[in-house]
């Protein structure tokens, strides 16, 4: 049965048509009144009754001998009185000529009827019943004066009706009270189960889509839809009760985050199935108009419903009860959510331009081993290029660095640490990753290319660590590459890459190259037939922790890029505008593993942060990493760790001291640029650790009054991530206003533990007496 939602909220439009006005015409237009609805009398039926919501005709059954008079009628009420016969055959001749929303209602007497006849013969018409006739019995002077229940309810849905007839002729007069709060309770509650159904039934849709399920989801998301409609009607009842008492929001909420789910998870399923079809064109080869233009209109689809997702993800996160505890660990999921829709709706519109609409553009491909890793991410051991054309990947051309280093002719001099620690007079392709940021190295590669392979035409380039291709890798599974007879996957692929690429490599022989080629290969084979989603959230991972790092050589696309951190620059900090009172503090430090090994394989380390800021406003620095070398032997992939550690601080800081373990380091180079540059060389041999420290110190002071203190931390390219603790003390005159992470303050300490994933800007509001 439904409620009488339709007519309790929102007016509607009803007809009621009687020759003579009787007693039950009367109170059935006094009771639809008191639901704000619009009531229209006639003595006759109108030639068009299109315009109301519902009819109730009064002994006018005469209208249905009239052939197509009614063919599109809904919602009309026939009451019949004292005429059981003439009332059944009005219910034949609407199941005979097959009509829906007509209904036939036998009544006693129109004028002694009583109120509740008025309200059943209402409900009857408000339900979804396939019966077409219904009697109602005729009232006795007992039960006309033993309803205080009933009239106390008013609005009351057929069922509880019926249930308290019967538990009233059961129950003593005692226990009415009891029955009636018992009553109240079911008709304001009774639409929690449904919700609750239906709510998890659609959080086993939500686990199918995290499992790649998505027909299941689909079929998942349908079944939870009636329960909690359901619910929604039966909630509609109660609602005015909740508002009075201010209980209504949460419902509501809840209701309103049901909406939003089940919009999100089906706007998911159409990104879902419009990826795979433009995957699947993508790297189909010789596309005609028809599937070009297929292409394109599929990524403007993706397009705008990355723009509805993230419109739909913002409106859930808002409305989830933080204050919930069941809630309040999706909450940061829903924000990384929402981070990633909005980057991915960003670039969606510049996907024509990478994609080489209409044109062709070649992207160089840099891959960086960080299990050698240098200051740009890793010794530089094979590059590649990558062709798109017209909306067209043409493939990926794989080739090894000593392939192109052995026809450099001319002497390019290289840094010092390569000439001085490596003995290596020249500076070629594969140690070219030797700046911290990417955008050096990859016009450094680029000039390498030039003079090696006449190499010049990109587009852009992306650096790839060994831990990237790791990464995407699990979007594939197992590969097999027949040449080898191998299977390779994200667990065991750096182990094979290093016993057929390196172990007793030497300048010249191809078999890194037919390796690197093999499962480069298969990767292109297998592409057509992965989930295009797991292969997308693990590049956006591998960016998002600097092991892809991007440069399109297109300003506007780049400027995007940046604002990600995704393209492996130096950052820059900036106080904020207006601003005087402000110190921006900096701090990047990075390796350069010189020993001609893959000892990064088996390094651990950690990083601790200690700033104090005295009384006078100065700021104190303090960096202390401990490295600890795994290695079990002295020999390749792994030995000891010959590191060239290098640190960028403030350019107005002052050095203090530099301590490696217990000694202290007299002698550093130390360099004058946009930071001040110190670095100094230092080895973990194999089963042993290195603890290495710094000390330096602000010149600027901070002011009395409101004070911006801005710290930036920055993690180096292909590094693994490890743990930092950063511990800020205050002085006694300086207090905390506010800051931009969760951190646990006590006695004028901020202490914040966290793992150095990517770059992390910490910003700190002061005030100082």
């Amino acid at each position: 049965m439904t409620d009488n939602s339709s007519i309790l909220h929102g007016r509607q439009k009803i007809l009621i048509v009687e020759e003579s006005q009787s007693q039950f015409g009367l109170k059935l237009k006094q009771y639809l009144r008191t639901f704000d609805n619009d009531i229209f009398l006639s003595p006759r039926i109108p030639l068009s009754i299109a315009q109301f919501d519902y009819c109730f005709f009064i002994n006018e059954e005469a209208f249905l001998r009239k052939a197509g008079y009614f063919e599109h009628w809904k919602n009309v009420v026939l009451v019949i009185e004292n005429n059981l016969k003439k009332a059944a055959d009005a219910s034949k001749r609407i199941h005979l000529k097959k009509l829906k929303g007509v209904k036939v209602v036998a009544i006693p007497h129109l004028q002694s009827c009583s109120h509740s006849q008025v309200e059943e013969t209402v409900w009857f018409a408000l339900s979804k019943s396939a019966e077409v006739l219904f009697t109602l019995r005729p009232e006795t002077n007992q039960t006309t004066h033993t309803r205080p229940m009933v009239k106390q309810l008013k609005v009351h849905p057929p069922f509880l009706y019926r249930l308290y007839l019967y538990i009233e002729k059961t129950i003593s007069k005692k226990n009415v009270t009891l029955f009636a709060i018992i009553t109240v309770l079911i008709y304001h509650f009774m639409f929690v189960i449904p919700l609750l159904y239906g709510g998890a039934v659609l959080y086993q849709a939500v686990k199918k889509i995290q499992a790649k399920d998505f027909s299941s989801a689909v079929v998942l998301i349908h079944e939870s839809q009636p329960p909690v409609a359901i619910a929604k009607q039966l909630y509609s009842l109660a609602r005015p009760t909740f508002l009075l008492f201010s209980l209504a929001q949460t419902t509501d909420d809840l209701f309103a985050a049901h909406e939003k789910t089940v919009l999100i998870m089906n706007i998911s399923v159409d990104i879902q199935n419009n990826a795979h079809q433009a995957f699947t064109l993508l790297l189909k080869k010789n596309k005609s108009d028809k599937e070009k233009l297929k292409t394109s209109s599929l990524i403007k689809s993706i397009k705008d419903s990355l723009s509805a997702l993230e419109e739909n993800l913002i409106f859930l996160n808002q409305k989830i009860p933080s204050r919930i505890l069941f809630f309040s660990k999706y909450k940061g999921q829903m924000a990384d959510a929402i981070n990633m829709v909005a980057k991915a709706k960003k670039l969606s519109f510049y996907l024509p331009t990478i994609l080489a609409q209409g044109g062709e553009k070649k992207y160089l491909l840099l891959f960086a081993n960080n299990m050698e890793l240098r200051p740009g991410g890793g010794f530089i051991g094979s590059y590649g290029i990558l062709t798109m054309k017209d909306l067209t990947f043409e493939g990926i051309q794989v080739y090894d660095v000593y392939d192109a280093d052995g026809q450099l002719t001319a002497h390019v001099k290289p840094p010092d640490p390569i000439r001085d620690y490596l003995s290596q007079p020249h500076w070629f392709l594969r140690d070219s990753a030797f700046s911290p940021d990417f955008y050096e190295n990859y016009f450094q590669a680029k000039f390498f290319l030039d003079k090696e392979r006449q190499l010049s035409d990109f587009s852009g380039g992306i650096l790839i660590t060994t831990t990237a291709i790791k990464n995407i890798l699990y979007a594939f599974g197992n590969l097999y590459l027949p040449d080898f007879n191998e299977k390779v996957n994200a667990d065991n692929f750096y182990l094979k890459t290093q016993l057929y690429a390196e172990k007793g490599f030497f300048p010249g022989s191809t078999q890194k190259k037919s390796f690197l080629s093999a499962l480069t290969r298969q990767i292109l084979t297998s592409l057509d037939s992965i989930p295009e989603l797991e292969l997308i959230k693990q590049v956006y991972k591998s960016a998002e922790e600097k092991q892809l790092v991007f440069y399109i050589e297109n300003e506007d696309l780049q400027k995007v890029i940046d604002s990600y951190y995704w393209a492996g620059r130096i950052i820059e900090p900036h106080c904020p505008p207006n601003i005087d009172n402000c110190y921006t503090d900096f701090l990047f430090p990075y390796d350069a593993n010189l020993g001609v090994n893959k000892a990064n394989f088996f390094m651990n380390r950690a990083m601790e942060v200690k700033i104090n800021i005295d009384s006078e406003g100065i700021v104190h620095s303090y960096l202390n990493i401990k490295f600890k070398n795994e290695s079990i032997q002295d020999i390749f992939p792994g030995g000891s760790y010959q590191n060239y550690f290098q640190i960028l601080i403030p350019r107005d800081s002052l050095v203090k001291r530099i301590m490696i373990d217990d000694r202290q380091l007299d002698q550093y180079d130390q360099d004058m640029g946009q930071f001040k540059k110190i670095g100094f060389f230092f080895d973990v041999p194999i089963q042993s650790k290195k603890e290495v420290s710094i000390e330096y110190q602000s010149i600027k002071k901070f002011l009395p009054g409101k004070s911006i203190y801005q710290f930036l931390l920055q993690k180096q390219i292909g590094s693994i991530n490890n743990d930092v603790n950063l511990e800020i003390t205050l002085p006694p005159n300086m207090f905390l206003v506010n800051q931009n992470f969760s951190a646990l303050v006590k006695n004028n300490q901020i202490l914040y533990n966290t793992e150095l994933s990517a770059d992390k800007i910490f910003f700190i509001e002061l005030l100082k007496d």
